[in-house]
Formats: C-alpha cells, sequence, structure tokens
C-alpha cells in the first residue's frame, strides 16, 4: 500500500478531516504503512504528500480531509450490476444457516471474486481479551476479507491453508500463542510477512478446521467500499486495516512476532523464549544449549544485562512443569497436547 492510499484509509474511517500530525500518529499504531527505513511516519511526510495529490485531498493548514468524490458510499446505492444491493448481500453473508465448517470446502469454494465472513463456533476457546471482545460486540465474527481476483486462493488456499501469504493467518496464529522461527526474515525484503514453521502451520490449520465457520459470496463490484461498510458495522477482532475498533492487543502480538522473525525482540518472557528455541530446533535439548541459543539470538536480556546461565533455565523450566518436560537424558522438551 502507498502512502497516499493509507491516508485515504484513514481518513475514510475517521469520516471527518485530521491533522497531519493525527494522521501520522494513526499510521504509526496500525502499520498500514511502513518506511523503508523503519522510521516513524511524521506530520511533514503527511504533508508533502497529501500537498502532492490534491485531486485526493483538501488541505486547510495542517488540516486535511478527502475530496467528495471519496466519501463513502451509501449501502443501499454501492450495487450498480445488479439489482440486489449491499443489503440483500449482507443478509445472506451473514445468515447463519448458508455457514459451512472451515474443514468441509476444500472442493466447494470458486475460483472467482467476492467476500468472506468467518465466526467461531464457541468464543470460549480465544485467549482474553479477544472472546470477552466478541461478547461485548454481541457477534462472533472474527474476520471479514475480500478476494479481488479468487476466493478459492485468497480466502481457502492462504487465509485457511497458509499457502502463501496472509493476514488473517497470522494474526490468528499471534492470538493462539504461536511464534515464527527466529530470524526467518532476517534476509528478506519484506520484515512484516512472517510466517510459522510447517509444524507450528499444521496444528493452526488443525485449530481452524475444528473451530470456524465460513460463508462467501461471489460478487465482483466495489469490492473496496463494501468491506469498508461491513467492517464499520460489524468491527471483526482479527481485521486491523479499515477496522474503526481493531484491538491494540492485537497489533502488540504481532508487532512481537515480526520481531521474533527479524531477531530484534525485547519484550518476551523467558519462557516463552525457552519454547520458540525448542520448536525451532524441533528436538529437546540442554538447558546450557538453550541458554547458548537464546543469548546469541538476544531472546531475552536480564535486567542486570549478564547472559542467561543454564541454572536460570533450569529454574525457569521447573515452574512452568505444564509446558516442559525434563527427560531421563536431562534434556528438555516441549509438552505437546
Amino acid at each position: 500500500m502507498t502512502l497516499h492510499d493509507a491516508i485515504v484509509e484513514i481518513l475514510l474511517l475517521s469520516g471527518k478531516p485530521m491533522t497531519t500530525q493525527e494522521i501520522a500518529n494513526k499510521l504509526n499504531i496500525t502499520k498500514t504503512y511502513k518506511k523503508r527505513d523503519g522510521s516513524e511516519i511524521s506530520a511533514f511526510q503527511i504533508h508533502g504528500r497529501t500537498r502532492n495529490y490534491p485531486h485526493l485531498f483538501d488541505r486547510d493548514g495542517n488540516l486535511v480531509s478527502l475530496k467528495g468524490n471519496f466519501q463513502i458510499t451509501s449501502a443501499k446505492s454501492i450495487d450498480t450490476k445488479t439489482n440486489i444491493d449491499i443489503d440483500q448481500k449482507e443478509e445472506y453473508l451473514m445468515d447463519m444457516s448458508y455457514y459451512k465448517s472451515v474443514a468441509e470446502i476444500n472442493t466447494i469454494v470458486p475460483d472467482k471474486p467476492g467476500l468472506y465472513c468467518i465466526r467461531i463456533k464457541n468464543i470460549d476457546v480465544l485467549p482474553e481479551p479477544f472472546n470477552s471482545e466478541l461478547i461485548k460486540r454481541n457477534h462472533n465474527i472474527i474476520y471479514i476479507g475480500i478476494a479481488s481476483q479468487s476466493l478459492h486462493r485468497r480466502m481457502l488456499e492462504q487465509s485457511l491453508r497458509a499457502k502463501g501469504s496472509s493476514t488473517f493467518f497470522r494474526s490468528l496464529g499471534a492470538v493462539l500463542g504461536y511464534h515464527p522461527p527466529i530470524n526467518s526474515l532476517a534476509t528478506k525484503r519484506n520484515k512484516r510477512n512472517y510466517k510459522y514453521s510447517s509444524v507450528d502451520e499444521e496444528k493452526i490449520i488443525y485449530w481452524i478446521n475444528r473451530n470456524l465457520i465460513i460463508n462467501w459470496i461471489q460478487y465482483d463490484e466495489n469490492l473496496d467500499e463494501i468491506e469498508i461498510y461491513l467492517l464499520r458495522k460489524y468491527k471483526p477482532i482479527l481485521n486491523i486495516t479499515k477496522n474503526p475498533q481493531y484491538l491494540p492487543e492485537l497489533l502488540k502480538l504481532r508487532n512481537e512476532c515480526e520481531k521474533i522473525a527479524n531477531g530484534i525482540s525485547e519484550n518476551i518472557t523467558l519462557h516463552n523464549a525457552i519454547e520458540i528455541v525448542l520448536k525451532e530446533n524441533k528436538a529437546p535439548l540442554s538447558a546450557s544449549k538453550i541458554a547458548g541459543e537464546i543469548n546469541s539470538k538476544q531472546l531475552y536480556y536480564r535486567k542486570d544485562g549478564k547472559p542467561i546461565p543454564s541454572s536460570q533455565i533450569h529454574m525457569r523450566v521447573n515452574h512452568y512443569t505444564k509446558m516442559f518436560s525434563i527427560l531421563d537424558n536431562g534434556k528438555i522438551s516441549i509438552i505437546t497436547e
């Protein structure tokens, strides 16, 4: 996404003019646009970009607003191709009688553009604060998305089967407590599109098949506008971009995954660091080996700045007996369900 597209999105969600500083602050939080050098977006940069796109933005001092033709279309006037208006599409998309278990859709998803909605069967299987947020929002919708070219490729293969890049899959994995392999993005150009290990991907897909249901409609007109309308109305907990009530907790989890994948994690707990090392190696390890991996990859920092000793690994493992076990040979392993 370009910077001016990201600014348009922020102003659409706001529904009112914003100062250049407010726009910069919002973009730095949502991270829908990131500078190549990783530094924060400044109000000066917003000023320059909006000034260079007068066909998109109106300026009044440091106050920025959208040109009139960028206002969100009303729900009943979006669909110009058929006689079915957005209200009818929404009714079909949200009708629970049409929802199917994700485990049963592999052979029936069309290779056509459209919209899709993902719900969770039992909100109690989600950790806090995500389950309580669904209670507050009075529904079980966790994600709404569009497929501009193919529902089969975007919705099924990418979002639900981890074949390619998927915001939904990355977000869900982070919510469920999974982390990408350490330094897996270190040599990649895109520093945000982390992936989980193949073992963890299989576990997440298994969870998806057990717990999620889905519905979709084939459609290829004004998908962006319809998506914005639906996100504003339902505010799904795993949507960030275009969602007026995205969860900061989700952003925090995703940012931590990005840091781990780039080898720059700072706030991870020691037991999480142990778990990451064991998952990456896919085998039990000695406490000294785990300590060495954590220290060399800087996954966890002691307050006194000293390296993690093997004795501290043993102590933490003994406090988390539901996560780890010590084998007869003294090596440490993860307890799997």
